[in-house]
């Protein structure tokens, strides 16, 4: 038997995520470990067990660094919610093949940079919240952003 989904959320979680996680490849329906207390930057692996990961809930926990360009692999994650860490940096060029995204919420981070020009090209995201960062610069017009 394989695990398709694994969640941990609302526990009492501390210490970064365990390489554990990082071996369940067949998560495809998704990993949430939410609202607990992890901390430490996201292993540079984490891209490998996102790669049939539809939905990926690491909100609300101590997270922190920058996003490791292996997240760019997670090509059908369709959810992803990162709010409520101390993540930082700008996005990485590797989110633009995130183009099976609906749902994606980076806010209440530390991100700055310029809010990226290649989100108005997601053909599928319904949802977006970048808000309490420290973005700067012009919002696109275009795509997500057209009012």
């Amino acid at each position: 038997r394989t695990m398709l989904g694994l969640d941990l959320s609302r526990n009492q979680l501390t210490g970064g995520i365990p390489e554990q996680v990082l071996s369940l490849s067949s998560l495809a329906l998704g990993l949430n470990l939410a609202q607990n207390r992890l901390t430490g930057p996201l292993p540079v692996g984490f891209g490998g067990l996102c790669r049939n990961l539809g939905r990926l809930d690491i909100s609300n926990n101590k997270l922190s660094g920058h996003f490791p360009d292996t997240l760019g692999n997670c090509e059908v994650l369709e959810f992803l919610n990162m709010q409520g860490n101390l993540f930082e940096g700008t996005f990485p060029e590797s989110f633009t093949n995130l183009r099976s995204i609906q749902v994606l919420d980076l806010s209440c981070n530390n991100l700055s940079g310029t809010i990226p020009e290649f989100l108005v090209t997601f053909p599928l995201i319904q949802y977006l919240n970048l808000s309490f960062n420290m973005f700067e610069g012009e919002v696109p017009t275009e795509g997500v952003f057209r009012n």
